[in-house]
């Protein structure tokens, strides 16, 4: 009982971290006019009813079904160091990439049509920016809010329309792996380990995250579509259609992701499937800010 209530009491108070309006959202490139900003608003607004009811869902599961060692697990990383270390890593390496990924879509811009993008940061609606550095904004605290504005709009496709919209997903990818072969690298040297540098060319869940909103048609608001569904819509010329089902079906690949990744960071363990679906729930509703391993 008690470790029921510990698990489900950390697990709402890790919701706390979270901006309400873009929780698992990916960055994403509009043009100006559908850039949603609204007047008002915090940096940090109050968690989703919806967020916390189903956060609490997954931590009564995990305390009630779980495996023994999946709770342990679990709990082990609920240390206050622990939490606060695995904050600071998401929320930092989210951050970071969405501003690379924002950044790519600007240098394409420039690039191949000589427009000067914006690149805004941390929210999608704050309408005055609480940090101004001329061409890029940083209107709230949202790692995974992005979005670059002042691009024409997409319509008939063009190799420089796909070149803008690839440009963001790939930049961050091929930044992420850099920096992590760098790391690795740095380590060995250090440390005199012997860890393959192949490593850092893996699909881990940043990288991953940005496939998904590269080449996946994701709603991001009620009228902008993510990457990969202006790719489908303005490149491959899919029907509306069945563009609106692939992307209410995007939390289904979203969580298979999150299944997968959380399979292969298993550390030397053969967790069982409900194992995997409960802690890659919890991972795809914490995504940004928080992330667990079994």
């Amino acid at each position: 009982m008690l470790k029921r209530v510990k698990i489900t009491a950390v697990f709402l108070l890790s919701c706390h971290f979270l901006a309400a309006s873009a929780v698992g959202v990916p960055s994403d490139m509009c043009p100006e006019s559908e850039h949603q900003r609204q007047p008002g608003g915090r940096l940090l607004r109050p968690p989703r009813v919806t967020t916390l009811l189903l956060l609490t869902i997954a931590a009564e599961l995990l305390a009630l079904v779980a495996s023994d060692a999946a709770q342990q697990k679990v709990l082990e990383q609920l240390a206050p160091t622990k939490l606060l270390k695995n904050f600071v890593c998401e929320y930092s390496s989210h951050a970071a990439t969405t501003f690379l990924h924002e950044l790519g879509h600007a240098i394409a811009a420039r690039l191949l049509t000589r427009h000067r993008a914006t690149i805004h940061l941390g929210s999608y609606e704050k309408k005055k920016p609480f940090i101004n550095l001329g061409t890029i904004k940083i209107d709230g605290l949202d790692p995974m809010a992005g979005v670059t504005t002042g691009i024409s709009p997409f319509g008939q496709c063009s190799m420089d329309t796909a070149g803008i919209l690839l440009a963001g997903g790939c930049t961050a990818i091929v930044c992420h792996w850099f920096i992590k072969f760098l790391l690795i690298l740095t380590k060995n040297w250090l440390s005199g380990d012997q860890r393959s540098l192949c490593n850092a060319f893996a699909i881990d869940p940043i990288v991953a995250e940005q496939l998904i909103t590269m080449l996946w048609p994701l709603k991001v608001t009620e009228t902008s579509l993510s990457d990969g569904g202006k790719l489908w819509q303005s490149c491959l010329g899919v029907n509306p259609k069945v563009i609106n089902i692939a992307s209410a079906g995007a939390p289904a690949v979203e969580l298979a992701a999150e299944v997968a990744l959380a399979y292969n960071m298993a550390e030397g363990q053969q967790p069982s499937a409900i194992d995997l679906l409960i802690i890659a729930f919890i991972n795809q509703q914490l995504r940004g800010y928080l992330r667990f391993k079994l």
